[in-house]
């Protein structure tokens, strides 16, 4: 019987997506390419459209040989959604790059497989004999983390006042990122990432495993608050995330209620502009974090295919060894990744688009494919020995905004220390749990 269930599970979740996937497709040919003709064009190619949809089965299967909750495989079909599919529609629309999409696809077939079969357990939280050390280095990491919290809030509020509501104007929205006025420290701009990206989600995670709504609410609150200050529109949609998380699992504890809620949401999204005629929604939403990423992705393998690869620059080796720096005006400054790829392209602002395994090859070519597929390999091995030690639902809301925003980021700038932290997190931090596998107080 559970097998049966399992297999219409998955059934289930696949139909959902092959209607995710012909409605995206059909929106972009018959609304988006030919409402925005200066960034998108048809030119369907039926060898790459087979193409895609022989990976996407692939890749779906590797995922998804099992229905469970584990939350590598969450994150996984999460990339698969957001990030894949919208690349197979881009690929075979606009007859884009094969060489690119096939490696790109190769490799996250290979991360599917070697993740969903490699699942180490770990010293289980009874078998720890210093239990009340973890209690104390978990404590601690609650304290740390609000007190970085009203460094940055004190420092927002202190250089830039109350924060503005353009960021809730969406065609102001970019005035405010591109002016960068609201932080002119890196120390606390390195702060602030690793507020956004890991600290808030942990907390709000902390909070719900806790059943501490008010807690939830006002972490939602601090980071609208961000998003206020930065205008950086990821950030509003990681309060989206988290909201969306916690009240899907409120009617489901499956995962895969949570995957179809998310296909279903953009399908939605998708026909009410083919149906009701506006936009608005699509193009924030399905345009913004689906189309554009994909785009570049191949934009950035064409310039990088004819010019000099980035290597180092932005990382703290690329600033050891000297490659960071530049000329502007007779003066030497140093160089980030996203500055860097930004002024090679010629299209600031774009940079940051690049996603994980593209970055690899940004900095290294054909071997940055293979190496960045390992680095994820590696972050989901950690995340889910984070799992292990503390339990499924915290990890899940911890995790889940870092991965979606790697389709819109990069993993290796000096700001992104949210990749050190979970493997920092997986090895500290613990609960201790009953036989049931849920967190208890220690008593």
């Amino acid at each position: 019987m559970k097998n049966k269930q399992i297999e219409k599970n998955i059934v289930i979740q696949g139909a959902l997506l092959i209607i995710y996937k012909t409605v995206l497709d059909y929106s972009f040919a018959f609304y988006q390419a030919l409402f925005d003709s200066k960034s998108y064009y048809v030119d369907f190619n039926i060898w790459k459209s087979i193409n895609s949809w022989l990976f996407l089965i692939v890749v779906f299967w590797l995922i998804n040989k099992k229905s469970e909750n584990d939350v590598a495989q969450f994150l996984l079909n999460l990339i698969f959604v957001i990030s894949i599919i919208p690349i197979t529609t881009i690929y075979s629309f606009e007859n884009q790059n094969a060489l690119c999409f096939n490696c790109i696809c190769i490799m996250i077939a290979a991360v599917a497989y070697v993740v969903m079969r490699i699942k180490p357990v770990g010293a289980q939280i009874k078998e720890v004999k210093n239990y009340r050390g973890y209690k104390y280095l978990f404590i601690l990491s609650i304290i740390s983390s609000s007190f970085i919290i009203l460094i940055v809030l004190s420092y927002l509020f202190i250089t830039n006042g109350i924060p503005s509501l353009m960021s809730l104007d969406f065609s102001k929205v970019y005035t405010v990122v591109r002016s960068e006025a609201f932080i002119d420290n890196k120390y606390i701009g390195y702060l602030y990432q690793t507020l956004v990206i890991i600290i808030a989600p942990y907390l709000i995670a902390i909070s719900y495993d806790k059943d501490q709504y008010q807690l939830v609410a006002l972490l939602g609150l601090i980071l609208f608050i961000m998003f206020l200050y930065s205008g950086n529109k990821t950030t509003l949609f990681s309060i989206a995330i988290f909201v969306g998380i916690i009240i899907v699992r409120k009617i489901s504890e499956n995962d895969t209620a949570i995957m179809n809620t998310v296909t279903v949401g953009l399908t939605g999204i998708c026909l009410s502009w083919i149906i009701t005629g506006k936009n608005e929604i699509y193009s924030f939403l399905i345009r913004r974090v689906l189309l554009v990423p994909a785009s570049l992705k191949f934009a950035h393998f064409e310039y990088f295919s004819h010019n000099e690869k980035e290597g180092f620059r932005g990382t703290i080796i690329g600033k050891i060894i000297g490659v960071n720096k530049y000329y502007i005006e007779g003066r030497v400054q140093e160089e980030s990744y996203t500055h860097a790829i930004g002024r090679m392209l010629g299209m600031e602002g774009t940079n940051c688009n690049t996603g994980v395994l593209i970055e690899g090859y940004d900095r290294f070519g054909f071997f940055g494919f293979a190496l960045f597929a390992i680095v994820l390999i590696l972050l989901f091995l950690a995340i889910r020995k984070f799992e292990n030690n503390t339990n499924h639902r915290v990890a899940l809301l911890t995790t889940a905004y870092f991965i979606y925003s790697l389709n819109d980021g990069f993993i290796t700038a000096n700001a992104a220390f949210a990749f050190i932290l979970i493997f920092v997190m997986a090895v500290l931090i613990r609960f201790e749990k009953n036989d049931n596998g849920v967190w208890k107080d220690d008593r």
